[in-house]
């Protein structure tokens, strides 16, 4: 008698199965790590850009501002403040709305989540590090999750879990 080597079709047809059923469990869950890891990401660029702004401006005595910025293929380098926080923002010497591109430190292009504005278009420091503008607070968000970048005026930054993402 011949043994032969390998799987039953039923094997197989029930391995496949299992297969799906754990596959249609564990994509949602990844989909909300994505978005949540999206949204840590934003902040913590966020973040940083509020904090080069705040000690840019104290060390060289002028004022530093973060303003939305929204570079296209048909202007590449925009010298102007945008309105929409989720295309990006730079951190630039000046307090206009307007900058020179050697004003520019630091260029943040693109953001996952959903950036809403509660406060100021533009956020400057006042060659103290604190705000010329008062509290601003920005809202990250992707699904269910969010997250507020609360900046105070004295120019202290805090994270708060929440926000309204409607």
């Amino acid at each position: 008698m011949r043994h032969s080597r390998g799987f039953t079709l039923i094997e197989l047809v029930v391995t496949v199965a299992i297969i799906a059923i754990i596959a249609t469990w564990a994509v949602p869950a990844w989909q909300g790590m994505v978005q949540r890891s999206q949204v840590e990401s934003d902040v913590r660029a966020l973040t940083h850009a509020l904090g080069m702004a705040r000690s840019t401006s104290t060390t060289r005595g002028l004022p530093v501002s973060v303003c939305p910025y929204a570079p296209s293929v048909a202007t590449p380098n925009p010298t102007d403040c945008d309105g929409d926080w989720s295309n990006g923002w730079v951190v630039y010497v000046g307090s206009a709305a307007s900058f020179a591109l050697d004003d520019r430190l630091w260029i943040h292009q693109g953001s996952n989540a959903v950036a809403q504005s509660g406060g100021a278009a533009r956020i400057t420091y006042n060659d103290r590090g604190t705000l010329t503008s008062g509290n601003s607070t920005l809202v990250f968000c992707a699904a269910a999750d969010a997250t507020s970048v609360v900046v105070a005026p004295s120019g202290r930054v805090r994270l708060e879990t929440g926000g309204d993402c409607s």
